[in-house]
């Protein structure tokens, strides 16, 4: 594991009612008595330490001595919010090689498994692993390329704890008692307690409406046409194929935005042990559906009929009438429904071994077949995206789902309050975008109640603004509900110490809400830790809209945040939208001014007396303001005029 360097260090823990407990840590001694619960906790003085060290807790009432080794002093973060911060490395941009790359012993990963509960826990269950290609495909990927950044450029051992869940709210990860104390928030609470008497109702209704808009949002597969021509067989001839790096996304693999069906094809060698015997082909995870083939029969398949097919590792059973010693062929079609599609892995799920059988043999001693790197592919079908397409219904909240109030905190939160840390950084808000008003509201809450529970002050908490979704805006557009939420995220900036904006608007994907160019977002996340938590000399933000002012039918807004510069990027300055006292919002043209370059003038001729100004106002905006350094700017607007979600309406 790793503790946090230059903080006091809680350990805790149960032992029997009354038992004295001595911990040892890095030369200090500590000794507790368990309360009548058969709680325990010491806390141990700052450590530095450039070696790994040990920790040793022993009790009055047994002979055992727990001893915890290979413990690393350095920077511990929490990475928490829905399902851009679960997203995991193996799905993110050229998996292949990020995975192959990740072997960093200093970086320690643990998950947090999902678990949502009406009451706090105490205990979580997770386990804290050394970064390695082998455990680091399934960790958050903005997560993991956060800390990599942070652990080169510090050169210190980091920790990374990931407790995320896709798709679920932001009043779900706030305590309850947070949630009671403001009148905005209440509301969330009594409109939970009211559903609880519909609550099987509601998952009905829940389950038809997912089941339309699976079927509006999603592709069907017509059908296989390529294995009566031989594309599974072992005498294809596949080299004409073109080449791909496995585990990934086919999108991030190749470029290439493909719904549809893809083929690949593998040759492996199987040793003469092995011949004759039942095999077990593993494949990690495959997004969406798959058919896998050895030797051109066909032995195990995953279709629409498993729930979540997209997140089901795969493990088949191959004949071992099938199995020869020597040259044998694997082939897999995957049918993906939208968004990305592939075989996802991780790494080290990925492999083809002997069944196991009770008694050792000469095939069990042989190491596995690992399956991940190279094998060709070729597409059978290409779909057209489907494309504007409304988000999925919202799942009902129940006593024990993740869309209840506190319930996430409660499970997946509470049990880590008082572990020493250095910050959280948290990419959640997409599941809160139709009450974005609200969550100007809520995430503030959220940050104070969190910060009170761990009782170590202001620590940092670093926010990733929402991406652009949805079809690209060519003109300003009202409502827009997910420029309402960054608003909400930035103004949360404004109002809570010690918090900062990692903008991401330039880094999206129109047709997919999982963009997968995660390297970027944990990168501007580590800028913001180095400047506003370890003090570097860095430009860690784009620019901030700061002042405005009006002359004549001209708008001067000057910005912070602006490096050596303001620049627009491809040379080109949009998104920015001008409007009167009517209210009504047209393209602006506009220039950059200012000695500092620290100034943007707006102006539209249909505009002779202008009153507010928008930038980048819409779910994906064309927005090409940046500074110097290459960072975009963040969306806002000088009015306050009531929007979509706003209760003021």
């Amino acid at each position: 594991m790793v503790l946090q360097a230059g903080a006091k260090l809680p350990v805790w823990g149960r032992a029997d009612p009354g038992e004295t407990v001595v911990v040892k840590l890095a030369g200090q001694e500590l000794a507790a008595t368990a309360d009548q619960q058969g709680r325990w906790r010491v806390v141990f003085e700052p450590i530095a330490s450039d070696s790994p060290l040990e920790m040793q807790i022993s009790s009055s009432g047994s002979d055992k001595t727990i001893t915890i080794r290979d413990i690393l002093i350095g920077e511990v973060w929490i990475c928490s919010g829905q399902s851009n911060m679960d997203w995991p490395v193996r799905a993110a941009l050229e998996p292949a090689k990020e995975i192959a790359e990740a072997d960093y012993p200093q970086i320690r990963l643990f998950i947090v498994h999902n678990r949502a509960s009406s009451q706090p826990q105490e205990d979580l269950v997770g386990q804290w692993r050394v970064c390695s290609p082998k455990t680091v495909g399934d960790f958050s990927a903005v997560g993991y390329f956060f800390g990599r950044k942070l652990h080169r450029h510090l050169k210190t051992p980091v920790g990374l704890i990931k407790s995320a869940w896709g798709g679920t709210t932001g009043e779900a990860w706030t305590d309850l008692d947070s949630l009671k104390a403001d009148p905005v928030l209440q509301s969330i609470v009594q409109r939970y307690e009211q559903s609880l008497p519909r609550a099987a109702e509601l998952r009905v209704e829940y389950e038809k409406k997912l089941a339309e808009w699976m079927e509006l949002a999603t592709h069907k597969d017509p059908a296989d046409s390529k294995t009566s021509e031989g594309w599974a067989g072992i005498e294809f001839d596949d080299s004409a194929w073109k080449s791909i790096d496995l585990p990934g996304t086919f999108e991030g693999c190749t470029g290439q935005d493909v719904d549809g069906a893809v083929w690949f094809r593998r040759a492996v060698e199987v040793p003469e042990a092995w011949a004759g015997r039942e095999l077990e082909l593993n494949l990690g995870v495959v997004d969406d559906y798959d058919v896998a083939f050895f030797n051109g029969v066909r032995v195990g398949s995953t279709g629409p009929d498993t729930p979540r097919a997209w997140m089901v590792h795969r493990s088949y059973i191959v004949p071992a009438e099938l199995v020869r010693a020597g040259h044998n062929l694997l082939a897999v079609r995957v049918f993906d429904t939208g968004g990305s599609g592939g075989i996802c892995g991780p790494v080290e799920a990925m492999n083809l071994q002997p069944r196991a059988k009770p008694q050792a043999d000469a095939a069990a001693t042989i190491a596995p077949i690992p399956l991940h790197g190279r094998w060709k592919y070729a597409i059978e079908l290409a779909l057209e995206p489907k494309r504007h397409i409304p988000p999925p219904p919202s799942p009902p909240a129940g006593p024990d789902t993740p869309y209840a109030p506190a319930n996430l905190y409660n499970g997946m939160i509470h049990p880590l309050a008082g572990l020493a840390i250095r910050g959280v950084i948290w990419y959640q808000g997409e599941s809160n975008c139709e009450r974005a008003f609200q969550y100007r509201t809520l995430l503030p809450a959220m940050i104070r109640g969190w910060r009170r529970a761990w009782g170590q002050g202001d620590f940092a908490f670093l926010i990733v603004q929402l991406t652009s979704f949805h079809a690209p805006a060519t003109q300003p557009v009202e409502p827009s509900t997910w420029a309402e939420l960054r608003e909400a995220q930035l103004l949360t900036t404004r109002s809570v110490p010690n918090t900062a904006l990692a903008v991401t608007i330039d880094v999206g994907d129109a047709d997919d809400i999982h963009p997968r160019n995660k390297q970027e977002v944990g990168r501007r996340l580590a800028l913001l830790a180095m400047k506003e938590v370890y003090g570097k000399d860095v430009v860690a933000s784009g620019p901030i809209f700061r002042s405005m002012t009006i002359e004549e039918n001209k708008v001067k807004l000057k910005f912070d945040q602006v490096g050596t510069g303001l620049k627009a990027r491809d040379q080109c300055l949009n998104g920015f939208a001008i409007a009167g006292e009517d209210r009504n919002f047209v393209c602006a043209e506009a220039k950059l001014a200012g000695e500092a370059c620290d100034t943007v003038i707006v102006w539209s001729e249909k505009v002779p007396k202008p009153v507010a100004v928008r930038y980048g106002w819409a779910d994906n905006p064309q927005a090409t303001l940046v500074n110097s350094e290459g960072l975009p700017a963040s969306p806002f607007r000088t009015d306050d005029w009531p929007g979509v979600t706003d209760e003021r309406r």
